[in-house]
């Protein structure tokens, strides 16, 4: 009896065991498969989720180049926009890359772009960036008063035989251990040296500051009487109204400050070609740009308008630097052409009641400086030009309307200005310069002030 009682209860346990596992079984399944959603929804969350875009270049190809566009996102300053590098390989296939080590080919319409194949007998290559705002315009003001760099070209080994290359940027810098070779020559051949098969290719650069330590090589040997060696020209121009600056600046009262830098340094380099160009513009005179929407006719009036000032002092500073220096470099050519030019334009007329003072700074630089033992040979001519060009109209003046023609009693105006003009073309004792024909270095300053202060009450009527 004791034995089927003690059945009949292992029976009626297996039944609940079975009964309990048939209940929770379904339940753990329903937690793994809760799981396995809250898994994919994160999953789709961070796929949705607002992420912080990097600072990222982003390259676009066309039939004549490449416009490298450069951004960054909210939350990022312009001094996060990232460098470019860019090189060709072994094979004359053209690679970039935003760190110098990543390269990626070059591709147009589906084809690695290759300057080595004859698909191209021109190649431009530029950096573009879109500014977000006021903040952007200061950092390029920095920029071109020398300061950190915005955003550089690194130019690696690059071997185009026959073309012809160009470069934009904010700037460009070629390393000393970096040869641009545009000569008709085998790629593997000795760039110097070896005779060339064709016609060479024109170099140009083109950005506020240019650093050359490597070999620019567009020549042909002094043999060839055939081919034709390229040009190469090298344009530093930093302007406040030039696009290619992606800078405007409007006045505010009551002061305005306008400040370029352009740069050229060769160090160390060598440079080889037919006509050899270094152009450095740095012009920080026009607060307004060359023309405005009247084609320039009312220029002459928006810049009066524009340097009002209303309150009681005023100031204008205006700071313009153009440089090219050679150290320790190479340069040979047919002829050779070197130009800096610097011009600085400070306006201010304070009109006031009572009491008035208006500042003027006027900062032009503009220098050529052949030093370390550098040497320049050319087969023509050799030129060398600084400019620097000072225009100050600085005014502190008693408001001739209103009132102030009847119950001032007593006015005060004080106008100043201060201007530092440097041009100047040296050459030290080390280096030399010899000169297959004419010599020409012509050294120019030129200063056009106004600084009056005007004041008068009226008080009887």
């Amino acid at each position: 009896a004791a034995s089927d009682v003690y059945k009949r209860q292992m029976a009626i346990w297996s039944q609940l065991r079975s009964r309990s596992s048939q209940v929770f079984r379904p339940t753990r399944a329903v937690k793994q498969e809760r799981r396995a959603r809250i898994r994919k929804r994160r999953r789709l969350l961070e796929v949705l989720e607002d992420r912080r875009l990097l600072a990222q270049v982003t390259p676009g190809t066309s039939s004549e180049g490449v416009e490298f566009q450069l951004t960054y996102d909210s939350g990022e300053t312009i001094l996060d926009l990232l460098d470019v590098h860019l090189r060709t390989d072994a094979d004359g296939f053209l690679q970039y890359s935003d760190d110098g080590t990543d390269y990626q080919n070059l591709s147009f319409e589906g084809v690695d772009v290759n300057l080595h194949d004859g698909s191209y007998d021109s190649y431009d290559v530029s950096l573009k960036y879109q500014a977000n705002g006021s903040s952007d315009l200061v950092q390029v003001l920095q920029n071109f008063g020398g300061a950190k760099s915005i955003s550089k070209l690194f130019l690696g080994d690059i071997d185009a035989p026959g073309v012809e290359l160009s470069f934009s940027a904010f700037e460009i810098n070629v390393g000393a251990d970096v040869t641009i070779n545009t000569r008709a020559i085998d790629p593997d051949a000795d760039p110097l040296t070896t005779a060339s098969s064709g016609d060479s290719g024109e170099l140009s650069f083109s950005a506020p500051a240019i650093d050359i330590d490597g070999r620019l090589l567009t020549h042909v040997l002094d043999t060839d009487s055939v081919n034709q060696a390229g040009d190469i020209t090298l344009t530093a121009k930093a302007t406040l109204d030039d696009i290619s600056s992606s800078l405007i600046i409007v006045p505010s009262q009551p002061f305005d400050v306008s400040t370029t830098y352009a740069d050229v340094q060769l160090t160390g380099a060598t440079v080889l070609g037919r006509d050899i160009t270094i152009d450095v513009d740095s012009d920080a005179s026009d607060l307004f740009g060359d023309e405005g929407s009247d084609g320039g006719a009312l220029e002459p009036l928006e810049e009066w308008l524009g340097s009002i000032s209303l309150v009681a002092v005023g100031l204008a500073w205006s700071n313009a630097t153009a440089n090219i220096g050679l150290d320790g470099a190479t340069v040979q050519g047919r002829n050779v052409s070197f130009d800096a030019l610097a011009s600085a334009d400070a306006e201010k007329t304070v009109l006031t009641v009572d009491f008035a003072i208006a500042l003027g700074l006027s900062l032009p630089h503009a220098t050529i400086d052949i030093t370390g033992g550098s040497t320049i040979t050319t087969t023509g001519d050799l030129s060398l030009t600084t400019n620097a060009d000072s225009d100050m109209s600085i005014i502190a003046t008693q408001n001739l309307i209103g009132t102030s023609t009847t119950t001032e009693k007593k006015n005060v105006t004080i106008a100043a200005s201060y201007s530092n003009l440097l041009s100047s073309a040296s050459l030290s004792a080390s280096s030399t310069l010899d000169v297959g024909n004419n010599l020409t270095v012509d050294v120019n300053g030129t200063r056009e002030h106004n600084t009056q202060s005007n004041a008068a009450a009226y008080g009887d009527g």
